[in-house]
């Protein structure tokens, strides 16, 4: 197996390509750190945050997505602390492993320059998909390139061992993608003997009791299928979630096209189409909603399996050097990087109008807040998004502001005021009993109106 291959061969090249790996990670952790906020890395953090302190996933948060995302992060944050920063630690250790584990084929055929070619480029890559600030993605990719590696060394010694650890990857990749489903199947098309084949559902049976068992233990089977398979069975909203190209991920798609075209032509050269449908799975997910982050496991995938297949003779080193360069240019000059100023300083602003006790609620989207101030949201929906706001998940909201009224309310409105259009009965009520005591840019923080608040501010 590659790890053994690692104690054999513990060479010069393969500490510059665990070098590389620790560096690149270094680099995206120090310099990446207080930028590029990210919706979905607030929403993780959140709800792990709320794991560490006792509560559960889809019981007190709902959220569409699988429960590794949380539990795992909840797991970093038992390790390093329950913080954003801890958050991005994980995602650039896993990003350093898994480009660690892609450049062991360059350190067994001791190819020091290709190593430091490669680890740059491929950390370019993952700047433009927001590799440094999403820790699902960066978990799948981990997942992806270890599944592959093993999948193409099925007819080598100890294929059954290869066998059990792809199924293994393949079973967790599950636990944070529902459609990584698809990949299962895949990789079970890859050339095993009938005794690889075997260990290797084996170990996606293993990983998937894993979580599975994880939920069954908790109680949390039934609110994890209505939260994600069955939420949208009966949405006529669902269709809002899909969403098409947005200028600023052009950048990330185009690098995922030109890997998809050079890793693909060498698949399906080397009659391995199931590689070229390996990597259109672990894309799937982009399909539905075109965010470049989306295409980065299947991108860092496609790139390992150039590292491991191919010699690149001096056109081709010029061909990818024009081509990655082309692309950073283009990323350089249409998408600016942006800080997370304004949702620290709301967070702040949070943080001195409540105890930790305290519950908010920050509408329509922005669960930055809530991890950046450490609070719990007032409703089990702590956003409130198009295709989530089925009438019953109206009713639902309304009782638990009600019922346990938050202390401070946020309305983030990313530019203009969306909640007259998304949630319009909420209004009377935000007017009755909640007055504005600060303003960050659009973003307006407002206080529960009680009576030892009326001379502080007055209406």
């Amino acid at each position: 197996m590659p790890f053994a291959d690692l104690k054999r061969s513990f060479t010069p090249h393969y500490l510059l390509a665990l070098g590389m790996g620790a560096g690149v990670a270094a680099a995206y952790y120090i310099l990446l750190r207080g930028v590029g906020p990210f919706g979905d890395e607030g929403s993780y953090c959140t709800i792990a945050q709320g794991i560490v302190d006792g509560y559960a996933p889809y019981l007190d948060y709902f959220n569409e997505k699988p429960p590794l995302h949380y539990y795992w992060t909840a797991f970093v944050f038992s390790l390093f602390g329950a913080t954003m920063d801890s958050s991005r630690l994980a995602a650039s250790l896993q990003l350093g492993g898994a480009l660690a584990l892609v450049l062991m084929p360059l350190a067994e055929r001791r190819h020091g320059w290709r190593i430091l070619y490669w680890a740059l480029l491929i950390g370019a890559a993952g700047l433009s998909m927001r590799a440094y600030n999403n820790l699902a993605e960066s978990s799948l990719a981990l997942l992806g390139v270890i599944g592959l590696r093993f999948a193409l060394r099925a007819r080598a010694a100890k294929a059954t061992q290869h066998g059990l650890w792809a199924g293994l990857s393949q079973g967790l990749s599950c636990g944070f993608r529902l459609t990584a489903a698809l990949n299962v199947l895949v990789l079970a098309w890859a050339p095993w003997s009938w005794r690889a084949r075997a260990s290797y559902f084996a170990g996606v049976v293993l990983a998937l009791s894993i979580w599975v068992g994880m939920l069954a233990v908790n109680h949390l089977v039934e609110p994890f299928l209505e939260s994600t398979v069955l939420f949208h069975k009966d949405n006529p909203a669902s269709g809002s979630y899909f969403r098409g190209i947005l200028p600023q991920e052009l950048t990330g798609i185009l690098i995922w096209v030109l890997v998809i075209a050079v890793a693909g032509y060498s698949a399906i050269k080397r009659r391995q189409v199931w590689v070229l449908v390996y990597l259109l799975g672990a894309a799937l997910p982009f399909f539905g909603r075109m965010d470049a982050f989306r295409l980065w496991p299947s991108t860092l995938v496609g790139l390992s399996y150039l590292v491991a297949q191919t010699n690149l003779g001096p056109t081709r080193w010029l061909g990818w050097t024009v081509g990655w360069v082309s692309v950073l240019v283009l990323m350089i000059a249409t998408r600016p990087v942006e800080g997370y100023s304004r949702a620290r300083a709301i967070a702040d602003a949070v943080s001195g109008l409540t105890q930790p006790h305290e519950r908010v609620w920050v509408v329509p989207f922005n669960p930055n807040v809530y991890c950046l101030s450490n609070r719990r949201p007032a409703s089990r929906y702590y956003f409130v998004l198009p295709w989530t706001l089925k009438p019953d998940v109206r009713r639902e909201i309304m009782h638990d502001l009600r019922a346990r009224p938050p202390r401070v309310v946020v309305e983030w409105s990313w530019g203009k005021s969306m909640l007259p259009r998304l949630f319009p009965e909420v209004l009377p009520w935000l007017q009755a009993n909640y007055v504005e005591v600060a303003r960050e840019g659009e973003e307006t923080v407002l206080l529960r109106n009680t009576p030892d608040d009326e001379e502080r501010f007055p209406r």
